[in-house]
């Protein structure tokens, strides 16, 4: 399947760092350049973008997310069944090369997988998984997983994503791996166990690499403290009852766990 890396122009520093990586477990990929805020804003879906729930859109957000769908309409026209889409600041497990080169297993039925995580984010999981030799166990992803930096997504899912581009209301991450929104309640997600890839940003402070610092993250915590989130209307109510069964259902029929990061023992 094909790899896409979506790179700033101006981000140098982090392309080497995407060749070396996947160059050193001998993964070839194809560099998207990434949409800034500026062509982002000249981008002919940038007015079907609809206004955010509590807080106002991050200019580098709306920019990501279109950076995403370009690179979803990519894997939709081509001739794969799936298509890896990395960002520029991961850093890759050698097993990659397993997912890229189709030896891994993906369900058949996957809309999306996972094959990212973060050090700090414990998600539920389905206990039954899909799995081959020497490649990551599947999982149903059944909880919020943030990020989007690693994952394979399927022809299928990609066309019906983008078909849909009127309906985008959340950041990328959100829109593929949390059920708020109506595309995302479609989507069957796995999540890859261990994970291949993980972003600088998800490790411990101590081991981030600073040419791979997250400056839409920081502008996300700044907009973040400055929301003014939902009152306590009718549809707010209804989506904290549906947060608390889905609490109750985790707890009783699901494995909970941060998903590790590699092979550390191997």
């Amino acid at each position: 399947m094909k790899v896409f890396v979506i790179n700033l122009a101006a981000a140098t520093e982090r392309l080497a760092h995407m060749r070396a990586a996947l160059g050193s477990i001998g993964v070839a990929f194809e560099r998207f350049e990434a949409l800034d805020p500026d062509r982002a804003a000249r981008h002919p879906c940038f007015s079907l973008i609809r206004p955010l729930q509590g807080r106002a859109w991050v200019p580098g957000e709306i920019a990501c997310l279109l950076s995403h769908y370009e690179v979803w309409r990519s894997i939709a026209a081509g001739a794969d069944e799936f298509g890896v889409v990395l960002e520029d600041d991961v850093l890759v497990d050698a097993r990659l090369k397993k997912v890229v080169d189709g030896e891994s297993g993906i369900p058949g039925d996957a809309d999306v997988v996972k094959i990212e995580t973060g050090e700090y984010q414990k998600v539920a999981l389905s206990r039954r998984s899909v799995a081959t030799a020497g490649g990551p166990a599947y999982h149903r992803l059944l909880s919020v997983h943030y990020g989007a930096g690693a994952y394979v997504l399927s022809r299928r899912a990609a066309r019906f994503l983008t078909d849909r581009v009127a309906s985008f209301d959340m950041p990328v991450d959100d829109l593929l791996f949390a059920d708020e929104h109506p595309a995302a309640r479609k989507l069957r997600v796995y999540q890859a166990v261990p994970a291949v890839a993980i972003q600088s940003v998800n490790l411990r402070p101590e081991d981030q690499l600073a040419h791979l610092r997250s400056g839409l993250d920081e502008a996300r915590r700044l907009g973040w403290s400055s929301a003014r989130y939902e009152s306590r209307t009718l549809r707010a109510i209804r989506r904290r009852w549906k947060k608390r069964l889905r609490q109750v259902y985790f707890r009783l029929f699901a494995m909970r766990m941060i998903v590790p990061f590699g092979w550390h023992n191997s």
